[in-house]
Parts: C-alpha cells; sequence; structure tokens
C-alpha cells in the first residue's frame, strides 16, 4: 500500500466475546477509527469537513477475518484512499498481528454529502489529493453488490427500533449497529461453533431515532459452514440495509 496511514491498537477486555475474542462487530469500530485518524493526519478530518459542510457516508463494508484476537493482544490497522471516481470513493484495510502475520483485511466505498443538505455531491478533488491520491473514472472498479433474499416460511422476522445509543455524530444510526444487530440473531449454538469470516454489508438508506424497523435473517448450512442473508427494513417496506455472513466451523 502506498499512502498508507498505520494505527496500532490494543484489544481490551470490554471489546471482547464470551471466549476473550474480537467481537465481530469491532472490526467496525477499529476501521472506521483509523479511517478517521488518517483523514486527521492529512488535514482532511471532521473539523476540516463541517468546516467546508462535507460529510462522508459509508456505502458498503467487504471484509475477510482470518483470524480474531486474544483480549490484551496488539494489533496494526493499516488503510489508505485506494480509487476514487468522483463519486464513488474506496478505502482498503489491512490487519497485522504482533508478527506481521495479515489476519483481516477490508474494502469500503464511500460517498460524500453536503452536510447541510444531506444530497450528494461529487468528492471535490481537494478532499482526494490530500491522501495522496486523484480522482481517476478508469482506474475504479465497481464491487459487486448484495441481493435480496425472498423471505419466506423459514425467514426469521425481528423487530427493531432505532434508539438514542443507536446513532452516531451525523444523528442517523452508526454502520457498526446494523453488524450488532445481525448477529443478535444468529442462534447461540451456530455463532457457539462457527466463527464468522466474511462480511458484507450494503447501506441503501439512513435511518433515524425512533424509525420502527425489522430484521429478515435467513439462515443455511452446509456440514462446515453458515451463510447468513439480512434484509433490515423500514414499516413502509423500504430497505435500509443488506448483510450477508460467511461462517465457518471453528477449528
Amino acid at each position: 500500500m502506498d499512502n498508507v496511514f498505520k494505527k496500532e491498537y490494543t484489544v481490551r477486555y470490554y471489546e471482547t466475546d464470551f471466549d476473550k475474542r474480537l467481537r465481530t462487530a469491532q472490526w467496525l469500530n477499529f476501521f472506521q477509527d483509523a479511517a478517521i485518524c488518517h483523514g486527521e493526519a492529512v488535514g482532511r478530518g471532521l473539523d476540516f469537513l463541517d468546516a467546508h459542510d462535507l460529510l462522508w457516508v459509508l456505502m458498503e463494508w467487504d471484509i475477510t477475518i482470518h483470524r480474531y484476537p486474544l483480549y490484551k493482544e496488539q494489533i496494526t490497522v493499516s488503510t489508505m484512499q485506494h480509487s476514487c471516481n468522483g463519486l464513488y470513493s474506496k478505502r482498503l484495510y489491512d490487519v497485522h498481528d504482533a508478527e506481521g502475520r495479515l489476519i483481516a483485511k477490508a474494502v469500503s466505498v464511500w460517498m460524500m454529502l453536503q452536510k447541510s443538505t444531506f444530497k450528494i455531491i461529487k468528492v471535490p478533488e481537494y478532499v482526494i489529493t490530500a491522501y495522496g491520491g486523484k480522482i481517476d473514472r478508469k482506474s475504479y472498479l465497481k464491487t459487486e453488490k448484495l441481493l435480496e433474499s425472498p423471505k419466506d416460511e423459514n425467514t426469521r422476522v425481528s423487530p427493531l427500533q432505532v434508539r438514542v445509543s443507536d446513532l452516531d455524530s451525523n444523528n442517523h444510526v452508526n454502520n457498526e449497529k446494523y453488524l450488532e444487530w445481525s448477529i443478535r440473531e444468529i442462534p447461540y449454538d451456530v455463532y457457539k461453533r462457527h466463527s464468522i469470516t466474511g462480511i458484507k454489508i450494503n447501506y441503501l438508506k439512513s435511518a433515524f431515532y425512533g424509525d420502527e424497523m425489522r430484521l429478515e435473517t435467513n439462515v443455511s448450512k452446509t456440514d462446515d459452514d453458515v451463510l447468513v442473508h439480512q434484509s433490515v427494513k423500514k414499516d413502509t417496506d423500504e430497505t435500509v440495509c443488506l448483510i450477508e455472513l460467511c461462517m465457518r466451523k471453528r477449528e
């Protein structure tokens, strides 16, 4: 990675699961924190964005997890702004352990809004160039979108209501919360025997305080693998978010 920003983290106890491994949703917090810190380091942090009436909005995650770090373990998150076609901007992440072994990697896709109106705008070139990149439509490769799974008699439907604790600084549901909701619907016996090794999330619309929603979950199993497809929908039937989790039997 060129123009890479790196940040070290130590896994805290409150960031771990029942087996003292990193909670799955905490990956998103590490990635988002590293991206924000990268922006601050190149002079394109939150205060700069506010002053220019700009707002980054996350559209997609594609995460591959090779190993979960344990309580007190040190990891390093490396991130870079990879490519931008003027409308979409792609960011890459690698995570290494203290021995330098790759334990996770991720791709995120972002769009930019005018903060005062929440309207989509083209990413200003002075934002991208600060990261050492440029706007280049030819080098930007489109990502594969998730497809919504049809609802059937095996679909589990769980009600959701957006609460104050779900909101971020822009007053809409934080991206990490969708993954928390997702994992909450995985049966305990499945979660206990399997690790989430792949995460794909498409954010389609924003959700706000008080929104009444539902989470539709479809689970398919093989001998060693579990595939989870989920849709978060408002009570108007608008799809807010699509999620795909790949799980493998623990060794």
